[in-house]
């Protein structure tokens, strides 16, 4: 689910929120991780690279175009 926070910036969150407080500040992609098996990636923008697709688990080094 997309949220704001009271600044206006963009949040993505479980809609249920007071059973699950999941929240996530880059778009998920519903396509799982290829390196861990991961459920889901994000959308990331870097400078360098323009916009990729990363894995949101810290254990997994996986980024993508």
């Amino acid at each position: 689910m997309e949220k704001r926070t009271r600044q206006g910036k963009l949040l993505f969150g479980c809609s249920n929120y007071p059973k699950c407080n999941y929240s996530l500040w880059n778009r998920p992609i519903a396509e799982p991780c290829p390196s861990c098996g991961g459920p889901f990636l994000v959308e990331k923008y870097s400078r360098v690279k323009g916009q990729y697709k990363a894995c949101p688990d810290k254990n997994c080094s996986y980024k993508g175009e």
